[in-house]
């Protein structure tokens, strides 16, 4: 029995299955290599996401008390060729108007027709709250 495991084929076996092994050993070596920069690249790019989001909500945060509108300035006032209006400081340096009118209310003859200018007015009109007629239109009487 012996003289079968020593003879030429059974060398040549043996050294087959000892490069198979070292090919197999290599492969799965590569795939662990690979599959760890996989995951480091993903813990990376969480970071970074957080980071980033971090960042944005920070200059959100400093913007936001920088430009919330002059503590000693009057409000926004904006004049139209129909009206005036005063409106609201947002963040951000924006400003807000509003219930402001855009048209003529669509009644009597301004019915089912294009939109027609709206009525002009004296003064300066509150443009910080929505009003809570549903729309604006001239007294009857």
């Amino acid at each position: 029995m012996s003289e079968h495991l020593v003879g030429p084929e059974r060398s040549g076996d043996r050294v087959w299955h000892e490069q198979n092994v070292d090919e197999k050993l290599q492969q799965h070596k590569s795939k662990s290599r690979r599959s760890f920069l996989i995951k480091i690249a993903l813990i990376s790019l969480a970071v970074l996401i957080s980071l980033i989001i971090l960042i944005a909500c920070l200059a959100t945060l400093l913007h936001r008390n920088h430009h919330n509108g002059p503590s000693n300035s009057k409000p926004p006032v904006v004049q139209l060729d129909y009206g005036t209006y005063q409106g609201n400081f947002l963040s951000a340096g924006v400003h807000e108007f509003l219930g402001m009118r855009f048209a003529a209310p669509p009644t009597g003859d301004l019915r089912w027709r294009a939109p027609s200018h709206p009525f002009t007015f004296d003064g300066t009109q509150n443009a910080t709250v929505v009003s809570r007629q549903p729309c604006h239109v001239r007294p009857l009487y």
